[in-house]
């Protein structure tokens, strides 16, 4: 069993560390060695399974153009840690550390205990058996099958979906805050776990050549077309004329996730765009309003992660919260309100500081209403 942590130098002789603090070097067998095996091995037999998988954000966390870019900037390599699991476990092969959460990352996972401070993810690589939470699955020929509980619950997620840096200021800012998120919001709600929404069970193929199934979670994340960005916020939308303006009241609902909105790295907005259309279907005006979580340095300037001392505004939306909105815009010659609602992956602020192009916005939802002639 191997563990692995993140964040700053410890002692040589320490076992296992806070996460924010990188624990001593894990020596590498040869049996633990050739116990990993590249995604594509596994899509031999679980192809749609990969298919899913390689499209996702786990396929692509060790090589997604902003991670990238804020590796690079920050000079710090004890990302990898969730972001390239098996990097420092199989320094023999490149192209399989590469591969993000890989199949083998998750499916050997056998211990998470989430803790801003403290944790640490336990793989299994060395034994042929992989685990899931399928409790009634075959053996084969290429891998044993283990029943994994662990599989099921949301601990599973927050060993990376949870993180706490120190700062240059001897302090401590939570960066990853998602499953803490989701963590305070079920102790109040029935929310499902991460897996009960980003891989709920959908009709298909475990493996090659064996009947379409009921259940088989979904390896893409986000749903058959991406349907979680679809449904997770609801926006209502009403305009009142006065005199020579237009009254618009916004209803933004955070639907259907179980943590705040927008949630990962600070950085991240959610956008909601207001446009006061004309007859020739042009936009005559405009307003916004944003939600995120913006973190600054000591001068109070927005920064990257690594950069940051304090939070600076939080206006993420909680589970099931509904923020009402109301802003103004002209009346004359606007025939119809638009709101159209967006998720940014990242800031323009450290997208100029890290040097990353900004990746395309991703409509959520949107709403719209005529305007009566007076």
């Amino acid at each position: 069993m191997l563990a692995i942590g993140c964040g700053d130098d410890l002692a040589p002789d320490a076992a296992s560390a806070p996460v924010g603090r990188r624990p001593a070097a894990v020596p590498v067998s040869a049996e633990t060695a050739t116990g990993a095996h590249p995604a594509r091995r596994c899509g031999e037999c679980h192809a749609v399974i990969h298919q899913a998988w390689a499209t996702s954000a786990h396929a692509n966390a060790d090589r997604s153009p902003i991670y990238r870019a804020l590796r690079a900037a920050s000079g710090r390599d004890d990302c990898d840690r969730c972001h390239a699991p098996l990097r420092a476990l199989v320094p023999h092969d490149e192209r399989l550390a590469a591969e993000g959460v890989t199949c083998d990352v998750c499916h050997t996972l056998r211990e998470v205990e989430p803790d801003r401070h403290g944790t640490t993810l336990a793989l299994d690589l060395a034994s042929a058996v992989r685990y899931g939470p399928l409790c009634d699955a075959e053996d084969h020929y290429f891998h044993r099958m283990g029943c994994s509980p662990l599989h099921s619950r949301a601990e599973l997620c927050g060993g990376c979906h949870l993180w706490t840096m120190h700062t240059s200021a001897a302090t401590e800012l939570d960066v990853r805050t998602t499953y803490a998120d989701w963590h305070a919001a079920a102790r109040t709600t029935a929310s499902p776990t991460c897996q009960g929404c980003h891989m709920s069970a959908v009709a298909g193929e475990v493996a090659v050549g064996w009947d379409t199934e009921a259940r088989v979670s979904d390896h893409g994340m986000y749903g058959p077309g991406d349907e979680l960005r679809s449904r997770a916020l609801e926006l209502g939308l009403t305009i009142v004329p006065e005199d020579q303006r237009l009254r618009v009241e916004l209803e933004v609902t955070n639907a259907a996730a179980g943590h705040r909105l927008p949630t990962g790295l600070p950085g991240r907005r959610i956008v909601v765009r207001v446009l006061a259309i004309g007859a020739e279907g042009t936009a005559i005006a405009s307003e916004e309003r944003v939600y995120a979580r913006i973190l600054v340095d000591g001068r109070g300037v927005e920064v990257p992660f690594y950069a940051a001392q304090r939070v600076q505004s939080d206006t993420c939306l909680a589970p099931h919260e509904v923020r009402r909105e109301r802003l103004w815009l002209p009346r004359d010659g606007v025939v119809e309100v638009r709101a159209e609602v967006f998720e940014h992956a990242i800031s323009a602020t450290i997208a100029e500081v890290t040097g990353v192009s900004i990746p395309e916005p991703v409509q959520l939802t949107s709403a719209r209403a005529e305007v009566r002639a007076p």
